[in-house]
């Protein structure tokens, strides 16, 4: 396969297909703010993690509880952190 592949681009894709190609993703997709307030997610997060229903969620809120979920909390919060100073 050449290296020169033809490429359209995001930009010449109709809105519409892209907008379906997220929400029915099959991979968990959230989008949230710079403190972590969940903006939107497709489907499949709010069925993996029980979101639906759940206003004003955040990031953190899908750790695991206790010393397990230490870990991740620590990561999500210095993601966060770098991302607001920017």
């Amino acid at each position: 396969m050449s290296q020169a592949a033809y490429d359209r681009g995001v930009a010449d894709l109709p809105a519409e297909f892209l907008q379906a190609l997220v929400a029915q993703s099959r991979d968990l997709l959230v989008v949230s703010d710079a403190s972590g307030l969940l903006l939107w997610s497709n489907e499949r997060f709010a069925v993996a993690t029980g979101l639906a229903g759940r206003p004003s969620a955040n990031l953190l809120d899908f750790t695991p509880p206790g010393a397990q979920g230490s870990e991740s909390r620590l990561s999500i919060a210095r993601m966060l952190s770098s991302h607001s100073s920017a």
